[in-house]
């Protein structure tokens, strides 16, 4: 079972957590989601099984809503961050969530708890388009592009940009439905990473612009579902202008999965702890120049 978050415990932010003055574990007030605080308002899931004040108790890799300095230059890690693993403290509370025991197999194997909640990652994603991809920042450099006759801007690609993207299920449980997201971040926000969710996108400034959704149906099990997107020329960029060409420039683009935050992820996932914020993918860079 995983620690109780209480009041004083940072977040992977560094911000402390805030907690109850009446329930306590070990002297410190333990941590309500959807009441207290860690830099953002601590939004779970936590246990679903323990309740403090009539809340549920705080768990390690709770999500925590974007916050002050989120959008200042190198706070990206206030834009994802989730309550802190590895905690001090003698008092324990159960997930909520159902789960099993596997074994790893092989020699020296061991049986490990699974939990059989759903737990959505987003993996390998990869832009394509007129130019080479960078090995080391996924940069596209489109060059020597046409300049037509009344653009004032600088070079200019009028093609298509594709954003190839896996997710991945590392839940012991099939997803169901839910909905992949493509979002444009300013680029003074840097490369992030960022909580898309359509909440959490909403505490971000500037706002990142969703430009794409994909409906899916389910990802099973210990599962991978590989999908795309397609940005042509005319899309609005993030100040909110139109254009019919790409103008010489910089985009930033992240997938997010389950933006509506649909699916009961346990964030403690397979006990290997895959938190929350993995699915806050930094955003890969497109460039026109």
């Amino acid at each position: 079972m995983p620690e109780v978050e209480r009041a004083g415990d940072a977040a992977t932010c560094g911000h402390p957590n805030t907690g109850s003055d009446t329930v306590k574990a070990d002297g410190r007030g333990i941590t309500r989601v959807e009441l207290d605080t860690a830099g953002g308002l601590i939004i779970g899931p936590g246990s679903q099984s323990v309740f403090a004040n009539g809340l549920p108790v705080s768990l390690p890799g709770d999500i925590i809503l974007p916050h002050t300095c989120c959008g200042t230059p190198g706070c990206s890690h206030h834009c994802a961050a989730t309550t802190k693993v590895g905690l001090d403290t003698t008092v324990f509370a159960g997930t909520g969530f159902p789960t099993v025991w596997v074994s790893t197999g092989g020699e020296g194997g061991s049986d490990q708890e699974v939990s059989l909640a759903p737990d959505l990652t987003v993996q390998d994603i990869s832009l394509v388009g007129c130019g080479e991809t960078s090995p080391t920042d996924n940069t596209i450099i489109c060059s020597e592009s046409t300049v037509s006759a009344n653009d004032f801007l600088g070079n200019t690609w009028t093609g298509e940009l594709t954003i190839n993207y896996t997710v991945a299920n590392l839940g012991a449980t099939d997803s169901g439905p839910f909905t992949m997201g493509l979002w444009e971040t300013d680029p003074s926000l840097g490369v992030g990473p960022f909580l898309l969710s359509l909440l959490g996108a909403s505490y971000i400034n500037p706002l990142p612009v969703l430009v794409g959704s994909e409906e899916i149906s389910n990802v099973p099990a210990l599962s991978v579902y590989s999908g795309s997107f397609v940005v042509t020329s005319t899309a609005i960029d993030s100040a909110g202008q139109q254009y019919g060409y790409w103008p010489e420039g910089e985009w930033y683009y992240s997938v997010y999965a389950d933006i509506g935050a649909n699916i009961g992820e346990d964030p403690l996932g397979n006990i290997v702890e895959p938190e929350e914020e993995d699915n806050a993918n930094p955003a890969s860079v497109f460039t026109v120049e």
